[in-house]
């Protein structure tokens, strides 16, 4: 019979198999996701691990997320509502921008729950491209 832990150990298979840990050097960590952007590529982003206590990681997406945005037209600036959109997703993700890269930050024990957020935000973000087309 199929129940709630067969279904959840199914999904956390397909999760663990689909999803790339690979260290790229001391302390950074590069994170393949299953999940695809506005564009169809896959979602990459890093985790930077800052070893002095208390030990904190820091994941960002490199400005991958806003600068292949503004590629493909996607712009916010002189856009009000898309800035306001994209502030309050920021905010009530926790996730930081600084210049064009999205970060976040906690420590080991935050580290699924940030990913999440932060997969979840850029995912978010992404769907903003739907946008570039409407006046506002």
């Amino acid at each position: 019979m199929i129940d709630a832990n067969a279904l959840r150990d199914s999904h956390l298979k397909w999760l663990q198999d689909n999803t790339i840990f690979k260290q790229i050097d001391d302390g950074i960590v590069r994170i393949e996701t299953s999940f695809v952007d506005a564009g169809g590529d896959g979602i990459i982003i890093y985790a930077i691990v800052d070893e002095v206590p208390p030990v904190q990681i820091i994941l960002s997406d490199d400005s991958w997320t806003l600068e292949t945005l503004a590629e493909r037209g996607v712009s916010f600036e002189g856009y009000l509502k898309r800035q306001k959109l994209l502030i309050n997703k920021l905010h009530s993700s926790g996730v930081q921008l600084t210049d064009s890269e999205l970060t976040i930050q906690g420590n080991l024990e935050q580290f699924s729950e940030l990913v999440n957020r932060f997969l979840q935000t850029i995912i978010f973000i992404n769907d903003m491209s739907m946008m570039a087309n409407f006046d506002e």
